[in-house]
């Protein structure tokens, strides 16, 4: 379907008015300039296509990672407070994800998170994360996957040792998640609808990024450098609408995140721009 307003392909970058019409239909503008770019995400786009593209719909956990999350749900995390950006720490400390000698286990994280008693993690958490469409509110069945799934790899990552800390480990939901989670910390909470759209198209626009990324890292020839270029700068400016970047160092500091996680953008430079719009910064790379 086209629509006359031009926007940038999410694969490419490319001027088109050519978007998924399935997708439209919920309220998400997802553009692709050709049938071809659409194929190459296809087989993860489809599983958030149509009714499951806003509120964001991840499918369900996969057996290893609930396993995973029992493995670790009790398991301390000890970690210097120290080690904690400033910005970070401040946003942990508020939503009760620290503790004196670090960060709360995963079973503690998810019952706070989800208002329910401590100790219930098993009880009460573990069924709705086995069947996750018993939790009819669909932004709450989201933010459970999401906090369940970013959880879990922010523990593989940094406490068992089992996670490079790249993207091309684990699913790509997992995956999703873990960048998804961050990019919340510009607006941590999510209070209205015009919030939860904006979490939808970042879901969307970090599904292209990693299934593209890891594309390439399959067959490097097949995918220039330039797309995953233009992929990032279309997520960098969906920040940049939720929270302004106000220097080098705002944006510095959120983008690295991804940036290090990523090898084609570990080896680029970019350059800080005004945003399109003319309020604070994003950042572009060259041709």
């Amino acid at each position: 379907m086209s629509t006359e307003e031009p926007s940038k392909c999410c694969v490419c970058g490319a001027p088109t008015t050519k978007r998924c019409q399935a997708c439209a239909k919920s309220g998400i503008d997802l553009f692709f300039c050709s049938p071809e770019h659409q194929k190459l995400v296809w087989k993860h786009h489809k599983q958030v296509c149509g009714p499951n593209a806003h509120p964001f719909a991840p499918p369900p956990l996969t057996e290893e990672e609930l396993q995973g999350l029992l493995r670790y749900a009790r398991t301390e995390r000890p970690m210097p407070m120290a080690a904690f950006p400033p910005e970070i720490l401040r946003i942990s400390q508020q939503v009760g994800s620290t503790t004196a000698t670090g960060l709360t286990t995963i079973a503690e994280t998810l019952e706070q998170w989800a208002r329910m008693p401590a100790g219930s993690f098993e009880q009460r958490i573990v069924p709705l994360l086995r069947n996750p469409a018993s939790v009819t509110d669909h932004d709450s069945r989201y933010l459970l996957l999401t906090k369940a799934r970013s959880s879990l790899l922010l523990h593989l990552e940094n406490f068992a040792g089992s996670s490079t800390g790249d993207i091309y480990q684990h699913t790509i939901w997992s995956q999703i998640a873990r960048l998804a989670t961050w990019a919340g910390q510009r607006k941590p909470l999510i209070s209205t609808e015009a919030d939860m759209r904006r979490v939808s198209r970042i879901n969307h626009q970090l599904l292209v990024l990693i299934t593209i990324s890891r594309a390439q890292r399959a067959n490097e020839s097949s995918i220039p450098d330039a797309w995953i270029c233009r992929e990032f700068e279309q997520l960098v400016d969906m920040l940049a609408e939720v929270r302004s970047f106000t220097s080098h160092a705002d944006l510095n500091f959120v983008t690295h995140f991804f940036i290090s996680r990523i090898s084609t953008l570990t080896r680029r430079p970019y350059r800080m721009v005004p945003c399109p719009g003319g309020c604070g910064f994003t950042l572009r790379y060259a041709d």
